[in-house]
């Protein structure tokens, strides 16, 4: 068990959308056609050797490179999906647990 990452580029339209309703992320990563959302991709648990290629760091780092994997403000409590910054403004979507796996 642990945490497992997913991200999706959306635009900062759908972003706000999707912040004041928080059951739209679940339409989005999970289209009832089975494909994946567009401009997404599954890293898994790859997300902690991304980060550590980004920070040199197993934990923690400088930014705003440290913040790029799973730093971000929390879309739906009870869904356990963040927004997160990346350096070039651009958002990033990903689903973690701390208890179990998490897969967006």
């Amino acid at each position: 068990m642990g945490i497992a990452a997913f991200f999706t580029s959306i635009p900062q339209q759908t972003l706000q959308s999707l912040l004041e309703d928080p059951e739209k992320l679940v339409e989005l990563l999970y289209p009832d056609d089975d494909s994946d959302p567009p401009n997404s991709t599954d890293v898994d648990k790859a997300w902690h050797g991304l980060h550590y290629l980004l920070t040199g760091e197993a934990e923690g780092g400088e930014e705003p490179l440290s913040l790029a994997i799973l730093e971000g403000t929390e879309i739906g409590p009870e869904l356990d999906f963040r927004t997160g910054p990346l350096p070039d403004g651009g958002r990033s979507h990903s689903r973690r647990a701390g208890a179990g796996c998490a897969h967006a």
